[in-house]
């Protein structure tokens, strides 16, 4: 790995990259969004450059670039480091792996905040495929993302597309984690909604 032959200069440069990352982390009532902003994006640009686009952490440190920018509302930064972090968690870890899902529907999240709604179904697709792969029929994260999409297809005014998602994860809510959690509330308020639009 190119981590392990890096010069006694790299390495301290790396070090300064992750103690930069932790100051803007901490809480500190002085520290402004953009100033914590800016040190994070410091922080990532230097660990790419030596880590190169090739290392884990590097996709690492983009996504929660991406996070970290998406809760301060600058939504199309978060968008591009979340789908720049996607691809290099692809070609890291495969296409399949749980990680990149994980990484596929935040970016979804982002996509349809920016009205990408294209982007945020392929994102939400990929991943539903991914999960399906990876974790079986029965893991609460298909109910997640059966929700994500059932809210995403109501957004974009798709009500029948809308509905048999909203149904099944409403089912896949109910049989995995049962009928008194916030996840199948939200998920039933959202059929009741889709239900509402159809005149049904």
């Amino acid at each position: 790995r190119r981590a392990a032959t890096l010069t006694d200069d790299r390495r301290e440069q790396l070090a300064r990259a992750n103690a930069l990352w932790e100051t803007a982390q901490a809480f500190d009532s002085e520290q402004s969004v953009e100033q914590r902003l800016s040190k994070l994006r410091q922080a990532a640009a230097i660990q790419t450059e030596i880590l190169g686009r090739d290392h884990r952490q590097t996709a690492t440190r983009l996504l929660e670039l991406a996070s970290a920018e998406l809760d301060a509302g600058q939504i199309e930064h978060a968008y591009r480091h979340y789908s720049e972090g996607v691809v290099l968690r692809a070609a890291l870890l495969s296409d399949q792996h749980p990680e990149t899902a994980a990484a596929k529907r935040l970016a979804a999240a982002a996509a349809w905040q920016t009205i990408r709604y294209g982007e945020a179904e392929q994102w939400l697709q990929e991943a539903l495929q991914a999960e399906e792969h990876v974790f079986g029929a029965e893991h609460v994260h298909l109910a997640e993302t059966l929700h994500s999409l059932a809210v995403l297809y109501h957004r974009m005014g798709r009500f029948a597309a809308a509905l048999p998602f909203a149904l099944d994860a409403c089912d896949r809510f109910r049989l995995r984690e049962g009928a008194q959690t916030a996840n199948y509330a939200n998920a039933l308020r959202t059929l009741y909604v889709i239900y509402d639009e159809l005149g049904q």
